[in-house]
């Protein structure tokens, strides 16, 4: 099984703040995020475009990127 969750480390304890679905023991390798200011921002901010109008949003981003902003390099 692959899986992500969220945990929260307390006392010497992982705790897993979403339901796992394991039977009995099993192995597992932990990576310690530590969530900063920006992390929170960042993470928060999830989701925001998820009722926007796609073919409008590509249409700008795409737009956007064919603008040329700086100058040709020299070689």
């Amino acid at each position: 099984m692959l899986a992500a969750v969220k945990g929260v480390y307390e006392k010497g304890v992982i705790k897993p703040l979403e339901p796992i679905s394991l039977n009995g023991r099993g192995d597992a390798i932990i990576t310690f995020f530590a969530l900063t200011d920006t992390n929170r921002s960042f993470e928060s901010s999830a989701g925001a475009w998820l009722n926007r109008e796609n073919d409008k949003l590509n249409r700008m981003l795409y737009s956007r990127r064919s603008l040329v902003s700086r100058p040709e390099p020299v070689l």
